[in-house]
């Protein structure tokens, strides 16, 4: 199953409504509702690291955009790091491995619940 994302969720992150549709105006959508439309998720964030590439983004929107990003690969939780030698102790290698899934897993929670409270901040102007 493909995770997709709104422009609008683009902004409760903290995207402005103009990077949300630069960004997403090359990505053909994945599903509409009414006059919504889903992006896939990892078409997004190839798509905001090329954006940040660019020479002439401003350093504001450039620290904006990266920590979306960031909450966007959280989300995705396909950031895994691997701490560990090929030379390692075999158990301790397995307990590491299970130790990075359950703190994959737990990012990705608290990625969802920030998206969460974002909305509601959008929506309710806190």
């Amino acid at each position: 199953m493909t995770q997709a994302i709104t422009r609008k969720q683009l902004q409760f992150y903290g995207i402005s409504r103009y990077h949300s549709i630069e960004i997403t105006k090359s990505i053909s959508p994945v599903s509409k509702c009414g006059q919504i439309f889903s992006y896939d998720l990892k078409k997004v964030i190839a798509e905001i690291k090329t954006y940040i590439q660019r020479p002439r983004i401003q350093k504001s929107s450039r620290k904006s955009l990266s920590i979306v990003l960031g909450t966007l690969l959280e989300i995705l939780g396909n950031i895994v790091e691997i701490p560990f030698s090929p030379g390692m102790n075999t158990e301790l290698r397995v307990l590491v491995v299970q130790l990075t899934k359950a703190m994959n897993k737990t990012n990705a929670s608290l990625s969802v619940l920030q998206a969460d409270g974002a909305e509601i901040k959008y929506k309710y102007g806190i």
